[in-house]
């Protein structure tokens, strides 16, 4: 709801989706050739390349969006009016990934391999 409160019913919901995604997730990052070890605790894990992770990630980019009081419209039109700087190396190294992502998504589809995405 509004006031940042959620329901019982809204938190069932939401953990059965997390614990869902957690786990789907982790399937996907595993390659067909190695053996599946299943663990809860790699699953849930908050650092590095799991579901877990991403959420909060994207929790974090649609709260500063939020707390910049512009609309999703504004920030698009503000993108395209504005030349993108990238000076630091680590933005460079992501907008390189970035620019790979067609390619990636072609090779997952040629291949059936979903961890080249991560």
């Amino acid at each position: 709801g509004g006031s940042g409160l959620l329901t019982a019913e809204e938190i069932i919901a939401c953990r059965d989706a997390v614990t869902y995604g957690c786990i789907k997730f982790a399937d996907l990052s595993c390659t067909r050739t190695n053996d599946y070890v299943f663990s809860f605790d790699k699953m849930l894990d908050d650092k590095g390349k799991t579901a877990v992770y991403l959420l909060y990630a994207l929790t974090r980019i649609r709260s500063i969006a939020r707390n910049a009081g512009k609309s999703r419209e504004e920030l698009l039109v503000h993108a395209k009016q504005n030349p993108l700087n990238l000076e630091h190396e680590a933005e460079l190294r992501l907008a390189k990934m970035l620019l790979r992502f067609s390619e990636v998504i072609e090779e997952i589809t040629e291949n059936i391999t979903a961890t080249h995405v991560m």
